[in-house]
């Protein structure tokens, strides 16, 4: 409406200032919106139904693990020297959740399953994932470096497949997974030599990448199949599972404890098979434990064991020779109160002699070795040391805190290196007790050394008066 026309309305005068054609444009302007909101409603609705009718099924798949208290049966409760990493049944659960979700173990659980090479097939909208192939599988060369972020396209035939390879923009990496180790390319890509296409069983070779495709011996094509195939590492496919698909969940009872161990993503086959896979390279872990905890006992028995006999050996010798020098058969009070002497001084010699030996077998573990777990010091009903048994808890403590560290940790980060200057410093004090307590030992056996010989000469000047 023009100014024109304002100035001449009046309210109330029952002139309109909007126009019939101007309402019509208004409605109809309305009506067109709306069309194109119900159309754009439509399409997103369309869009979502075919999403979520493409979208794959997520799955979740569980397992228990049961981890029991191990027991040294030649070692007491009362006075428990072993080193392992361990507190009790909580300290081995954090010590298993700790390994089972470490990129180490992971690496070595793909790399058992022989998950480098990540198969797919096109669908209409995108790519889907395939585990395991049924009728064609890869085999590369894992000494021989392959390219990374590279989708390598098959067409399969009946006798031979056509091969095109399509790399990703941006750097270039290839890997060797034989070492596991990542390297730059800085020159062009530039596959010299490759064809369009290969035999079943053929290798295809270049600077870049080395691998054959096997066709299955029940496979069949009598249409060709488009299928795609790329190299992954194992540290990306570890970082994955760890962040998005593995969680653990303990439930402790007693002197034993529950893990559970789950496990989400796409297809149920590929979870089982790392399930299991990831429990058997645990058991294998806790299996190595086992056998140097038992190599380490019975060497520590087979040698104590050793020496008293050679002990036992010479000190019969002895009394054969006493006995047979003086023919003693029936002594006085005097000479029975000497003897008695001399046994219960051997008895101390022998009971000294088994401290220096473990005090001796303690330094040198301390001294050789920078790791504890699996290494076990026996510990005698004749051998009691308060102050050993406190620095070994406190050694066995910090080692554990420290190897979960190691599992999980950087060697640059602080909190681990914090932990292992500790460990250093309780390793260094039990040494210097050992040391000091071996010294002692030492002084103390020579003392008694000194009067088991007085005691020898007055055995020898007994008087051979009181026999039969």
């Amino acid at each position: 409406m023009t100014n024109q026309q304002l100035e001449h309305f009046r309210p109330g005068s029952g002139e309109d200032p909007y126009s019939f054609f101007e309402f019509g444009r208004l409605v109809q302007s309305i009506y067109t919106r709306a069309r194109q909101l119900g159309l754009l409603f439509l399409v997103a609705a369309v869009v979502g139904a075919a999403y979520l009718f493409n979208a794959p099924n997520t799955y979740e798949l569980a397992t228990i693990v049961a981890v029991e208290e191990t027991f040294n049966p030649i070692n007491p409760q009362e006075a428990l020297l072993e080193f392992k990493v361990s507190n009790g049944p909580t300290g081995l659960v954090e010590t298993r959740k700790a390994l089972l979700t470490s990129y180490s173990h992971t690496v070595r659980v793909l790399r058992e399953l022989g998950w480098e090479v990540q198969y797919q097939k096109p669908k209409a909208i995108g790519v889907e994932d395939v585990y395991r192939p049924k009728n064609y599988r890869v085999v590369l060369d894992r000494s021989h470096p392959q390219l990374l972020n590279t989708d390598f396209e098959l067409i399969l035939h009946d006798e031979y497949y056509e091969l095109s390879v399509s790399p990703e923009r941006g750097d270039k990496s290839v890997i060797v997974f034989d070492e596991n180790s990542i390297e730059r390319v800085e020159r062009a890509l530039v596959f010299e030599g490759l064809q369009q296409q290969y035999s079943y069983g053929e290798w295809v070779r270049c600077d870049f990448f080395s691998f054959k495709v096997l066709k299955e011996d029940l496979a069949s094509f009598q249409e060709p199949e488009a299928a795609l195939f790329h190299f992954s590492t194992y540290n990306e496919q570890a970082r994955r599972i760890l962040k998005k698909s593995l969680r653990l969940e303990t439930n402790e009872r007693g002197k034993s404890s529950l893990m559970t161990v789950f496990m989400k993503g796409e297809n149920r086959e590929q979870l089982a098979d790392f399930l299991n896979a990831t429990i058997g390279e645990l058991r294998r872990f806790e299996l190595e434990q086992k056998n140097v905890m038992a190599v380490n006992s019975i060497q520590f028995i087979d040698e104590q064991l050793e020496n008293i006999h050679e002990k036992l050996e010479f000190a019969e010798s002895e009394l054969r020779d006493f006995r047979s020098e003086n023919l003693i058969v029936n002594l006085p009070q005097e000479s029975s109160q000497i003897l008695d002497g001399f046994a219960s001084m051997d008895k101390e010699f022998t009971a000294l002699s088994l401290r220096k030996n473990i005090y001796e077998h303690t330094l040198a573990v301390l001294e050789s070795e920078r790791t504890y777990e699996g290494l076990s010091l026996p510990s005698f009903s004749m051998f009691n040391d308060p102050t050993l048994s406190t620095l070994t808890q406190e050694l066995m403590s910090i080692s554990a805190e420290t190897q979960r560290a190691r599992l999980v940790l950087e060697p640059s980060n602080p909190t681990r290196r914090t932990l292992e200057r500790e460990l250093e410093f309780a390793r260094s004090g039990l040494i210097k007790f050992v040391q000091n307590a071996l010294s002692s030992t030492n002084m103390l056996l020579a003392k008694l050394e000194s009067r088991m010989q007085s005691a020898n000469v007055k055995i020898s000047n007994l008087p051979a008066t009181e026999q039969e």
